[in-house]
């Protein structure tokens, strides 16, 4: 089922699922240069003589920057995919963390906090939105738990870094850190970013009966003719995952509505033909599974066993054992019928 132990979650956000892990990584590193940048930037600029005046206006800089960011990265994310936004956040986070360690007046000190506080807030509601892109809702609220864990983290990894590197090496240190930086971009580029089986089966459920077969690949890439539906395969699957079940439940409802003229059709019919009365009733209980799927893809869930039962059988009778066709009647979709029996077969859909 989607459910699954807290143990089996933890493990999954932090190394076995590759979308979650990375995200996690990713997480911990970027607030790694938050413990760096609030205690060790101060000590920095001081050194370099700047005014108390100068390095608070420093220090605020980085998060204002960060803050009001947000507020078109998130956004952005959501049209474009996470991936771009996290690797090219770490990155530029990675430069500016080597600016910084190099600035010796305000105003490069203020250029290299206006990059990072940019980079930032590229990372930080994108890696939060992958987390919910991929874990199922049944966990999601563990999954983010388990990230938290993992991110929150780096406020003290980067504190307890920072220190011993200076200690170490001189306060100039703050390169050491751009360089892990900077690979945590990398390795978040070339991880494989996939989503759960739980949310490839979501794509692929209404996707097959409607639109044909959308096979998923081990990286979450789909490839389908229907263009419309699928996300190209250089695409990040993060955003498309959603994307996609919002235009699956569109697609549903579209064939909801197909199959309810159907059935008044035939309900017209049976006046005067009585074996249309069958195929009315066989039909509006297909556009009734069809809008309650459409409705829980739209709230990020999968559709119920029951109403995949109804919309294989083509809205035909299913067994107690729920099998397609296992009760009488339903052995043969009507002439009209709106969906196949097999839930593989690829006939287009034809309007009454």
């Amino acid at each position: 089922g989607a459910d699954l132990p807290t143990r089996r979650v933890a493990a999954l956000v932090s190394y076995r699922e590759p979308a979650l892990s990375s995200a996690a990584q990713a997480g911990m590193v970027n607030n790694l240069n938050d413990g760096l940048a609030w205690g060790l930037f101060p000590l920095l600029f001081a050194a370099a003589g700047l005014s108390l005046g100068q390095i608070g206006a420093l220090a605020a800089l980085y998060p204002a920057v960060w803050g009001i960011g947000q507020l078109a990265t998130g956004p952005l994310s959501d049209r474009y995919g996470r991936k771009p936004f996290i690797v090219t956040g770490m990155l530029l986070q990675a430069a500016a963390l080597a600016w910084t360690a190099t600035a010796t007046t305000f105003a490069p000190g203020a250029v290299a906090a206006v990059l990072l506080g940019a980079g930032t807030a590229m990372v930080y509601p994108t890696l939060l939105a992958a987390i919910g892109d991929v874990a199922h809702p049944t966990w999601r609220a563990r999954a983010v738990g388990v990230y938290r864990l993992w991110r929150d983290g780096g406020f003290a990894a980067g504190a307890l870094l920072a220190g011993i590197l200076a200690d170490a090496y001189g306060i100039h240190t703050a390169a050491v850190v751009a360089a892990l930086t900077a690979a945590s971009g990398i390795l978040a580029q070339f991880a494989c970013t996939k989503p759960t089986t739980d949310e490839q089966d979501m794509v692929a459920i209404l996707a097959r009966r409607v639109c044909g077969r959308v096979p998923v690949d081990s990286c979450g890439v789909v490839d389908n003719d229907a263009s419309e539906i699928a996300p190209d395969g250089g695409s990040d699957i993060f955003a498309k995952v959603s994307e996609t079940r919002q235009k699956l439940a569109r697609t549903a409802e579209s064939v909801a509505q197909t199959v309810e003229y159907s059935a008044d059709v035939h309900a017209d019919m049976a006046r005067t033909r009585p074996e249309a009365h069958e195929h009315a009733e066989r039909n509006r209980r297909l556009a009734a599974a069809e809008r309650a799927s459409a409705a829980a893809l739209r709230h990020g869930e999968l559709p119920s066993d029951a109403d995949r039962r109804v919309i294989r059988a083509g809205g035909g009778a299913v067994g107690e054992q729920g099998d397609p066709g296992a009760s009488a009647g339903a052995s043969a979709p009507p002439p009209n019928s709106t969906g196949p029996t097999d839930p593989d077969d690829t006939t287009p859909i034809p309007r009454p």
